[in-house]
């Protein structure tokens, strides 16, 4: 995690030195943001050498530099051009031993990287996937066919992705509602695109202001390429594998799942610095305490609902930033013990300061900051959701009450869909607590759930 104090240490100048000032001029190069240049550095025998007036920058350099500021949580602050997320993810897969599945490359390349035609935004990849590598057996749906609508094409695919590797990762991305954030973000929309295919196509945001994914990437320890699935503690359907039904609609995905719940409360989590960061987040808390509690169960221990809370606002992601699911949880109570004693928010019920003094004796050792690093990078762009048979979840901003709550076959987490006269949409995927680990599945087996076939559309 960044701090200044490890600034310092590392020998970096202050923000206002002038060489950030270089650093920013150069990384405005819109070449850094193309998608056919990933290709030509990835694929280079040799270290590229970058020419920008009269300096030379050899890449291998620009993308250690790239790597370090993300490793140290640089990467996230205002200060650091955002385009160094592209070097870092070029230099990745460049030092990668093995191929990278195309739905990994479009899930890591998409938001960051610009195409003038839509169909690079694929096409521009081949080179580098590993279903492509042998050009006598190309998949039908990779092969470059200009003349086809986009929305043909990424239909295709993404049909493609999910019958080949029976598994619903790619819709991690999936274009989603109308009504949701992601659709003002993306500069391109394709009113024939169905609700469940991912939208490749260019962002007018940077990826700061994406909503993180729930799909993982799989880098193997062998020759195996680079797969795109879920972490291994998402198994929502007990790994496994998709079931799909033929349909007569290119366009309508027909495969089957089991109906768990209902979304019944949905709020917007504020802006990420306006919640997480240092302003006033009162009203924001406060807002989400009183969605909760109202699905709470009344007298049990703080940490029964307290830790599902820190488990659901963290997406359980405490492998990323190098913790414990122990520690995590300790910081997480340092942050509510925080907020409430120092009087940001008040406790909106009978016996508040005891629970306040619970907090504090029991997130001894915890950082607040660094649970609000983590909570932020899942809860951004999301909203916090309380559901009928009350659990709580984090789910895509489109979410309203009455959307449902499916566990579908080949999918490690719950996914939101939204009842139609003819099929569902699909709303998008979703952390649910109590619905991670294959809960619904163990119902399922015990006859108390029916599988159901549905129609995404």
């Amino acid at each position: 995690m960044y701090s200044d104090r490890h600034r310092v240490s590392s020998g970096l100048p202050d923000w206002d030195d002038e060489l950030w000032r270089h650093l920013r001029s150069l990384f405005n190069l819109p070449w850094f943001t193309r998608t056919w240049i990933i290709q030509e550095v990835a694929l280079s025998q040799k270290d590229p050498i970058f020419l920008h007036g009269p300096h030379r920058y050899p890449w291998h350099r620009l993308g250690w530099a790239a790597s370090w500021l993300r490793r140290n949580g640089y990467l996230r602050l205002a200060q650091i051009p955002n385009r160094m997320h592209n070097v870092d993810t070029i230099s990745n897969i460049r030092r990668s031993g093995a191929r990278w599945r195309l739905d990994a490359l479009l899930v890591t390349t998409s938001i960051k990287f610009y195409a003038t035609n839509q169909r690079d935004k694929i096409y521009g990849l081949l080179g580098l996937a590993a279903e492509s590598q042998d050009p006598t057996r190309l998949p039908n749906a990779l092969f470059p066919t200009y003349e086809l609508e986009i929305n043909e094409i990424y239909t295709e695919l993404a049909l493609f992705f999910i019958q080949e590797y029976k598994s619903l990762s790619v819709l991690t991305r999936a274009s989603g509602v109308s009504n949701d954030t992601s659709w003002a973000q993306r500069k391109h929309q394709f009113e024939l695109l169905p609700s469940w295919v991912p939208n490749w196509c260019d962002y007018s945001v940077t990826e700061r202001e994406v909503a993180r994914f729930f799909s993982w990437l799989s880098h193997p320890n062998t020759a195996g390429a680079v797969t795109l699935g879920f972490p291994e503690h998402y198994k929502a359907s007990c790994g496994l594998p998709v079931k799909l039904f033929r349909c007569p609609d290119s366009f309508v995905l027909r495969l089957s799942g089991l109906k768990v719940d209902l979304v019944v409360g949905a709020t917007q989590f504020e802006d990420e610095t306006e919640y997480f960061g240092k302003r006033d987040c009162g009203s924001a808390f406060l807002q989400l305490w009183k969605t909760a509690l109202p699905f709470l169960l009344e007298g049990k221990p703080i940490t029964d609902w307290i830790a599902p809370w820190i488990k659901t606002t963290t997406a359980e992601q405490h492998v990323i930033c190098g913790k414990t699911a122990e520690q995590i949880f300790k910081d997480g109570l340092a942050y509510l013990s925080n907020a409430l004693s120092d009087g940001i928010c008040h406790p909106p019920f009978a016996g508040g300061r005891d629970i306040v003094g619970l907090l504090r004796a029991q997130s001894m050792g915890g950082d607040p900051q660094a649970y609000a690093a983590l909570a932020s990078n899942f809860c951004l762009g999301r909203k916090f959701i309380a559901t009928h048979h009350g659990r709580m979840g984090i789910g895509p901003t489109g979410t309203q009450p009455g959307d449902l709550i499916f566990v579908l076959f080949g999918g490690g987490v719950p996914y939101i869909l939204r009842k139609q006269e003819s099929g569902f949409l699909f709303v998008g995927e979703s952390y649910i607590h109590g619905l991670m680990g294959g809960e619904a599945v163990q119902a399922w087996k015990r006859n108390e759930l029916v599988e159901e076939i549905l129609e995404l559309r």
